[in-house]
């Protein structure tokens, strides 16, 4: 039997090369170098055996012809597979056995994958579905509740509006009371005709001037103190004058005036109508004289 894998082995050693390095180098796999070494050519694809063997002796400095030609007939092994590439690394060395996983492999992969798919794309059409179901309802919930809301609205605005009527009417109705009592207390007093009442006030005589309507024949000219009264009727106004506008109180339709102005000072018109007091026009207030 032939010592060609010792003598590689023997070689290799020598210049300190790993089987990994030796794989590196020429190419051969690791399990291909292992068998030729052993002299386990069996293990080695025949149309590959001369060529690693070659590579090998070339490699170590070894005459690759004389290695050759030890190996003779000892090449009458079939080989357990074909591979296409057995110079590459073992991972690329395959059994049938090992393919027939991967195929099974593969096609599971590619069942799972669609069965994934399915189920992802199931729920998103129940989503879909389901939204589509909810959508109506859900319109038409917005559609009641906006209904409800107008509803709401309109009767505040009712409930204001009648709140406001309310108002206006309680506020009328005040007013209009207001006047009828107003006119209630001139007929007590003068009938159908305005009536006016000046008292004095001061202990020194004052001149007081009354011109009722503008009739220069109704003017009253006099003067008056200590609570002496003047009381008077006209048909549309009354026109006051007097000296000292402090010293007298005017009462005019039931109603209290009061004092036109402040002691010493002229009062030069005060016009008296059914509005009341109209027009007032007083001289400026007098400075006190300096005490000697």
């Amino acid at each position: 039997m032939s010592n060609i894998g010792q003598k590689l082995q023997q070689e290799r050693q020598k210049r300190q090369l790993s089987l990994e390095e030796v794989n590196t180098k020429i190419g051969v796999s690791v399990r291909m170098l292992q068998a030729i070494e052993a002299n386990n050519f069996s293990e080695v694809p025949a149309p590959y055996v001369r060529s690693f063997i070659r590579q090998f002796a070339e490699l170590v400095d070894l005459n690759a012809d004389e290695l050759l030609q030890e190996l003779g007939g000892e090449q009458t092994y079939k080989p357990k597979y074909n591979p296409k590439n057995y110079a590459s690394d073992d991972s690329f060395n395959l059994e049938p056995n090992q393919l027939w996983i991967i195929l099974l492999s593969v096609i599971g992969l590619v069942v799972l994958v669609f069965l994934l798919k399915s189920i992802l794309d199931s729920p998103k059409e129940m989503i879909e579905k389901t939204q589509e179901v909810i959508e109506e309802p859900k319109t038409e919930s917005l559609q009641e509740i906006q209904k409800v809301e107008e509803k709401i609205t309109e009767a505040k605005v009712t409930e204001s509006n009648k709140e406001k009527t309310t108002v206006e009417s309680l506020e009328n109705l005040l007013s209009e009371n207001v006047a009828a009592q107003k006119e209630e207390k001139r007929k007590v007093f003068i009938g159908d005709s305005l009536s006016l009442e000046i008292i004095a006030t001061d202990t020194v005589y004052t001149w007081v001037q009354v011109f009722p309507d503008d009739d220069s024949t109704k003017i009253l000219n006099i003067n008056i103190r200590n609570g002496a009264k003047i009381q008077r009727k006209a048909a549309e106004k009354f026109q006051v004058r007097t000296g000292n506008s402090g010293g007298i109180f005017v009462i005019f339709e039931g109603d209290s005036i009061g004092t036109p102005g402040v002691h010493g000072q002229i009062l030069r018109k005060m016009i008296l109508d059914r509005n009341g007091v109209s027009e007032t026009e007083l001289s400026p207030i007098p400075k006190p004289k300096p005490v000697e």
